[in-house]
């Protein structure tokens, strides 16, 4: 596969998640929307061990790395806040699932940081 055609398909995956996490959340199919992201990124994984030719240079790294830290900066508090959010603003939090899937997505988005933090520092 080309780098093209990978770059391409990613953008097409990216969207159809958005669509199954946008589905999911008006159906009340919580788990579901928990479930689309891993499920994307071991197809992404997939799709990346199938190029054929070097997809990114050290310096398309480095742009990556503070992309991904500056993101991090701005959405991780966000993320965390944002269940504290809604808990104030609704009394019965706790029984509703959108609390709940708030609150996954918080520790998920933790955990993946924390992991891949973890794992590139074996790395290097």
């Amino acid at each position: 596969m080309s780098i093209k055609n990978f770059r391409y398909l990613v953008i097409l995956l990216s969207v159809i998640m958005g669509i199954g996490i946008g589905w999911a959340t008006a159906s009340g199919a919580y788990l579901f929307g928990l479930l689309i992201v891993p499920i994307f990124i071991g197809l992404s994984v997939f799709l990346k061990s199938q190029v054929r030719g070097v997809l990114a240079d050290e310096r398309q790294y480095r742009i990556q790395e503070k992309a991904a830290s500056f993101t991090i900066r701005i959405f991780g508090p966000v993320v965390g806040i944002a269940p504290l959010i809604y808990l104030m603003i609704n009394e019965d939090a706790a029984s509703s699932p959108e609390y709940w899937l708030l609150v996954g997505m918080a520790l998920c988005f933790i955990l993946l940081y924390d992991l891949a933090n973890l794992y590139y520092r074996s790395k290097m």
